[in-house]
């Protein structure tokens, strides 16, 4: 082989290893500049973007890379093509209503006129909770009446009050 290879017989290092330890040092010298560049800057986070430039999280993954949290669990216990079907049943209306709600939170007087509909919807659900006059007029009411008439006119007396 190599004679530089060959350790001398007195104990002392041969070339080859006073290279590589030399190496290493500089090796080490520069790892430690490097650390010391990294420490000294802040951390921060940037959440994954996506191509439209909306952060991405895991349940915006259709497309980007990220996993589902549910979706170990579906491919576990379904298999990989109906775990692929049911990720992308999810993906499509998931994208359209991440677009919209982007669209809403880039717009302020679109996001009043959201947050006004709700209201209005609330509202009116509760004025319907609320109402406790039947109004014959109306279809359902008089449906309603109808069919707890018949049912009055046609219930079945009970055995315990007979008595005999």
């Amino acid at each position: 082989g190599d004679s530089s290879a060959v350790a001398v017989g007195d104990g002392e290092p041969t070339l080859e290893v006073l290279d590589l330890r030399e190496r290493v040092k500089q090796m080490e010298s520069r790892c430690a500049t490097l650390q010391r560049k990294l420490s000294s800057r802040p951390i921060v986070f940037n959440k994954p973007r996506g191509e439209d430039g909306a952060a991405l999280d895991a349940s915006s993954s259709m497309g980007g890379g990220l996993v589902l949290a549910w979706e170990p669990w579906l491919r576990g216990n379904l298999g990989a093509r109906w775990a692929a079907v049911l990720v992308r049943l999810y993906g499509a209306p998931d994208r359209a209503l991440r677009s919209f709600t982007a669209k809403l939170l880039s717009h302020g007087t679109w996001l009043r006129l959201f947050y006004a509909h709700i209201v209005l919807l609330y509202a009116v659900a509760a004025s319907w909770y609320a109402q406790t006059t039947m109004d014959p007029a109306s279809p359902l009411d008089a449906l309603s009446m109808g069919v707890s008439h018949s049912v009055q006119q046609h219930a079945v007396p009970t055995l315990g009050g007979t008595g005999g």
